[in-house]
């Protein structure tokens, strides 16, 4: 896993990529293959933030409890 930062790099770097395939992809859908990888990687990028910041989450709350 990455750190936090490179994370967020990563997540603009990934939007911005799709934000140019959508408009490839309105012109010829030729792209829409590379508009789904990119999305997928979105998708996957922000499950693993998401698990990150629980696991973050439970790890204060246990410390709180001890």
């Amino acid at each position: 896993m990455q750190p936090p930062e490179k994370l967020e790099c990563e997540r603009d770097r990934l939007e911005k990529a799709r934000d140019t395939l959508a408009t490839l992809v309105t012109e010829d859908t030729i792209f829409l293959p590379f508009f789904i990888r990119i999305e997928n990687e979105l998708m996957r990028l922000n499950s693993d933030c998401s698990a990150l910041e629980r696991a973050r989450q439970l790890a204060q709350a246990q410390k709180a409890t001890r």
